[in-house]
């Protein structure tokens, strides 16, 4: 047999991307979500799209209009706390090699990008997933207004607390990474701050990273050392953060200073063990779904990407649909959870604030990560398993 119709749990980065690729190949699909209106999905600060990102995106036609929303991400550059080099990648020469740049793009311009290409049709808003049921020959999805859609495959693509993760694996809280995260766009500019280039800074208990997205603007993230739910102070984010990176470098005290208020973002950060397997029968799971990770690696949109991208090429040849999802995940499940254990090692070690504990950190630990980033490890990483 061949695939009938897939049903999309989700419209988010992975979800949506899901729906462009299947389409593409023929597959009937429908996107259900529960936010009521597209404008209401096209929401965010700024992502980073690996190379390995864009190359996926050229199998869906896509890599190219991305990339002209975006602002290419030429080279990374390490620093300390005080401004003192640890490291550096030329991205530039690698997505040369590689054949796709890295890009910085505003979340809600890249949102709004998918949202256009997936087209009304395939999307059903303000339906929220509660259940499904499935056989040996289709899955049935119960919506919370009452209704369902059939189909012949399921995929969750809706997010960290996805429901259909739930139904398959049980109920789980996600893991508090011990982070709380600050982040915000900005119109500012600087001479301290190249053009192209992302600039990540590792001090006591905090990093926090900037870099070109949308239009040229900066988008920048803030990770703080917390406690988990700790509210706001009363005079506000920006005052909150401006507190934390006193001391900084000058330039990131202004563009902390030049971005609104009401432009800075707060999350808590938090991920979830790797699963051993993802789906059972005709139902399977999907970026954040599947394997949500602290932001530390920046492959978080991209691995949702790839998994979008290998489905569909499964999918569009399969004569068995159990066996096709199997197969997408023996393809992706390996990859995608490496990124989730080594992003939470990444992210254990902005925890650090005793002196010595951070020299240790920053003059041999990550010294040897960025040479060995250099030496090539940044190119394994960067070609998409599809």
């Amino acid at each position: 047999m061949t695939i009938g119709r897939v049903i999309v749990a989700g419209a988010g980065i992975g979800g949506l991307t899901t729906a462009i690729a299947l389409r593409r190949v023929g597959i009937d699909v429908v996107v259900v979500e529960k936010v009521g209106k597209a404008e209401d999905l096209a929401k965010g600060a700024g992502v980073h799209l690996w190379a390995n990102a864009l190359r996926a995106l050229q199998h869906v036609d896509l890599a190219e209009r991305v990339a002209a929303i975006g602002t290419e991400v030429t080279a990374h550059r390490y620093l300390d706390w005080r401004g003192r080099r640890l490291g550096g990648l030329d991205l530039a020469t690698l997505g040369g090699e590689i054949g796709a740049p890295s890009v910085g793009v505003s979340r809600p311009d890249l949102h709004r990008l998918l949202l256009e290409s997936v087209g009304a049709e395939a999307l059903r808003l303000g339906v929220e997933v509660i259940g499904f049921e499935q056989n040996t020959r289709r899955v049935l999805v119960r919506l919370a207004d009452g209704s369902s859609v059939e189909g012949d495959v399921l995929v969750g693509a809706d997010g960290i607390s996805s429901i259909v993760r739930r139904q398959l694996h049980g109920p789980a809280q996600p893991h508090y990474s011990g982070i709380t995260a600050w982040r915000g766009i900005t119109d500012y500019t600087d001479p301290e701050i190249p053009p192209g280039e992302m600039r990540i800074y590792w001090g006591p208990g905090a990093r926090i990273l900037h870099y070109n997205v949308s239009g040229g603007r900066l988008y920048w993230l803030a990770l703080v050392k917390s406690p988990p739910r700790v509210p706001d102070p009363a005079e506000g984010r920006k005052a909150a953060v401006l507190e934390v990176y006193r001391g900084w470098p000058a330039h990131i005290q202004r563009m902390l200073a030049a971005t609104a208020p009401e432009a800075i973002l707060r999350t808590d950060i938090v991920d979830r063990d790797p699963l051993p397997h993802w789906g059972f029968d005709r139902a399977t799971l999907l970026g954040d779904a599947a394997h949500p990770m602290t932001p530390d690696m920046a492959q978080g949109a991209g691995q949702a990407i790839e998994d979008a991208v290998c489905l569909s090429r499964v999918l569009v040849s399969a004569t068995d649909p159990v066996a096709a999802l199997r197969e997408y995940e023996r393809r992706r499940i390996g990859r995608a959870n490496e990124f989730v254990k080594t992003s939470r090692i990444v992210s254990r070690m902005s925890l650090l604030e005793a002196a010595p504990l951070r020299a240790v950190r920053d003059n041999v630990v990550l010294r040897t990560v960025y040479a060995m980033q250099s030496a090539g490890r940044a190119r394994a990483d960067l070609i998409p398993q599809l």
